[in-house]
């Protein structure tokens, strides 16, 4: 099982590898590169200027220098490695030891390939906000995950427990859990809350908790409070006050009943994304296998429209009522089939907390940002596939489908950005050539920034003073760039 792991582990670092050395520096990369380089820049300057979280601090104060160099790549490659295992881990308490594992595993990847893969893992500003800082959360989770699992088991008692061998343990994952409280905004919040209701779950049921527990979540919540009370952040906040598209607590309170009824509705609306989508309709079919509902043939043809109607009213009427039904499944089943499955309607929940958690937004985060809650949707979709895998009688079919997919959607994937890697180099020797015969002004066409795959970043423009056609002017050193 260990060199099984170690096999696969290396097997993601290459495939990382590869598509990190073929993705081209994008918009914010080239940005923060000239903010990384100068002098006068320090490391705090993000958090008292525009963003307070921690993957954008070490990020601009030095890991921007390296855009253009292989060790960001190879780290950026084992970063994204990591966080898979990491994840796996998260979810079964321990890593892949078997066949069903090993295929989990892969859906999994084939997932995460598919959910606006370059943004989080390759764009060098996304990977350090999203990948890294997520990453983060997801690697102090798993000693609370390990835990809780012996704990539940044993039903061990005491409410604390002082164990002075723990000492330095604990004093480690205080230091690395500010970082991890520090990296996100909402799942931060989410997580600080949880481990709030996990102490008071543990005292009513007089549960030990080691003193590695209490610094764990000290260290978190310390790291959130300094997030949250980011200047930079502050600020960002009233440049999206004036345009509309942020709330205060308390604009909030002074809105009216029927006000605050249709923000919430509004927010719960903008929770809507192609994952949920995908969950919906896996959910549905899971739900119609478990509960063994039989349907005539008319029926099952109506399922798709069904799910199609609901989908548009939950993303332009209200979700709250979509949400609801969900749940009403979820405790249907849990209620005929046992109480294993009360896991779907814990994570459902946590996942409608995020959603609420967003309530000063109004509007969708950008795709990037939905990557944590993303993930709670995926562990359900993992769930469902494992639960259906052991009770079928078409294993090997499923395993096939599952491999094509994935071998698939990495190809596709990658033929894509290498693809926009090779757009990019033209785009330098354009310019060069340009440069070489005294022309400062470079207009290079259009078509060399197309992608197949959906880009969540500012990409240059047809009006020279557009602050990404300055940055990669002044990145080419040339006097303007625009395109047609």
């Amino acid at each position: 099982m260990k060199n099984k792991n170690l096999l696969i582990f290396g097997l993601l670092w290459a495939i990382f590898l590869a598509f990190n050395f073929v993705f081209p520096p994008q918009s914010d990369d080239i940005a923060h590169y000239f903010l990384a380089i100068d002098p006068n820049t320090k490391f705090f300057d993000s958090y008292f200027s525009w963003n307070g979280r921690f993957g954008e601090l070490i990020w601009i104060d030095y890991f921007a220098k390296l855009i253009n160099t292989p060790w960001f790549d190879l780290l950026n490659s084992l970063i994204g490695s990591i966080f898979i295992f990491a994840f796996f881990a998260l979810i079964f308490a321990r890593l892949p030891k078997e066949r069903l594992d090993y295929l989990s595993l892969g859906l999994i990847c084939l997932m995460l390939v598919n959910m606006n893969f370059a943004a989080i893992f390759l764009w060098r500003a996304g990977s350090l906000n999203y990948l890294w800082g997520i990453g983060l959360i997801v690697l102090f989770l798993i000693p609370y995950r390990l835990m809780w699992r012996r704990v539940l088991k044993k039903e061990k008692r005491n409410f604390f427990k002082l164990n002075l061998k723990e000492f330095l343990p604990t004093i480690g994952l205080f230091i690395f859990a500010i970082p991890a409280g520090w990296a996100s905004e909402h799942i931060g919040a989410l997580v600080s809350f949880l481990l709030a209701l996990s102490f008071i779950f543990a005292y009513l049921k007089k549960i030990k908790l080691p003193l590695w527990y209490f610094a764990g979540a000290l260290g978190f919540w310390c790291g959130w409070l300094i997030l949250f009370n980011s200047p930079g952040s502050a600020k960002r906040s009233l440049i999206f006050i004036e345009n509309g598209s942020f709330l205060t607590l308390g604009m909030i309170w002074k809105m009216s009943l029927f006000e605050k009824l249709k923000l919430l509705n509004e927010t719960f609306n903008h929770s809507y994304s192609r994952g949920f989508a995908i969950f919906s309709a896996i959910f549905v079919c899971f739900y119609l296998y478990k509960m063994k509902i039989k349907l005539k043939i008319y029926q099952y043809c109506l399922i798709p429209f069904g799910l199609i109607l609901s989908l548009v009213f939950a993303k332009h009427v209200s979700a709250l009522v979509i949400f609801a039904g969900i749940f009403y499944l979820m405790w249907q089943m849990q209620k005929a089939l046992g109480r294993q499955y009360l896991i779907y309607l814990i994570l459902f929940g946590i996942w409608s907390f995020i959603a609420l958690i967003l309530i000063q937004l109004k509007g969708s985060l950008p795709w990037r940002g939905r990557f944590g809650n993303e993930l709670i949707l995926m562990t359900m979709i993992v769930l469902m596939f494992r639960d259906v895998y052991m009770q079928s009688y078409l294993k090997i079919w499923m395993e096939k489908i599952l491999c094509i997919a994935l071998i698939g959607s990495v190809i596709l994937c990658f033929s894509n950005w290498a693809y926009v890697g090779y757009n990019w180099n033209k785009i330098e020797k354009i310019v060069q050539e340009k440069k070489n015969q005294g022309i400062n002004e470079v207009v290079v066409p259009k078509k060399y920034f197309k992608s197949l795959y959906h880009k969540d970043w500012d990409e240059p423009n047809e009006d020279p003073k557009f602050w990404v056609n300055s940055v990669y002017a002044r990145y080419f050193g040339i006097k303007s760039l625009s395109v047609q």
